[in-house]
């Protein structure tokens, strides 16, 4: 299964990593803003770390022990920060590639212009696949090219069976079945590249909803 990992957490490690401080300690540096309570971490191996690194201050009194945050903490924040914030604003074209409109027409055209057993016609409309799309090469690195032979592969499965229990080509790509989401692309996508195309049982992605 190609499941992506998110580029905006890659970049969350990389960052810590050059700045030479652990997760913990970054974790420990996010809890001193918002002013809640670490749990789970040694604080006061942490605390003395940072301060010796220029992290934190300690500005103890004789009545209470406190840190505050120093300037680069501050700002190795808000960085990371960011990164979350422009992973938001991707528009579709960044995700699935300036033809994605093209390559949306051509995958929906792969169905047939009738109904399944379910009694719904298998073709999705434009916009819906451009939302499940979306969600789609957010979590999984396949080409248009796999997409597109992984669905021809399935119909041809289907129509076997004269589409009785065929997905719509909105549900092909994403379900939500209570708290879970289904992708029956990904397997498809999954089964093609690895060379099991005669296997007619993929192993199933799941993913819960939080």
């Amino acid at each position: 299964m190609k499941e992506k990992t998110s580029i905006h957490i890659l970049e969350l490690f990389n960052q810590i990593v050059i700045e030479k401080i652990t997760p913990n300690q970054f974790y420990l540096l996010c809890s001193m803003k918002e002013s809640i309570s670490p749990s789970i971490i040694n604080v006061h191996q942490d605390l003395k770390i940072l301060e010796d690194n220029f992290w934190v201050k300690n500005i103890s009194t004789d009545d209470n022990i406190s840190y505050e945050l120093q300037p680069k903490a501050i700002s190795l924040i808000a960085k990371v920060d960011s990164y979350f914030k422009i992973h938001k604003k991707k528009t579709s074209s960044q995700l699935m590639g300036k033809e994605y409109t093209e390559n949306l027409k051509t995958y929906n055209d792969t169905f047939p212009k009738k109904k399944g057993g379910h009694g719904k016609y298998l073709r999705s409309s434009i916009n819906n696949l451009e939302q499940n799309f979306r969600w789609f090469f957010e979590n999984f690195e396949y080409s248009w090219e796999t997409v597109l032979k992984a669905t021809a592969f399935y119909l041809d499965k289907q129509e076997q069976e004269n589409y009785k229990y065929t997905r719509t080509s909105m549900y092909f790509i994403r379900k939500k079945d209570g708290n879970v989401i289904g992708s029956d692309l990904a397997d498809y996508c999954a089964l093609l590249e690895d060379g099991d195309m005669e296997d007619e049982t993929p192993i199933s992605f799941k993913d819960k909803v939080v």
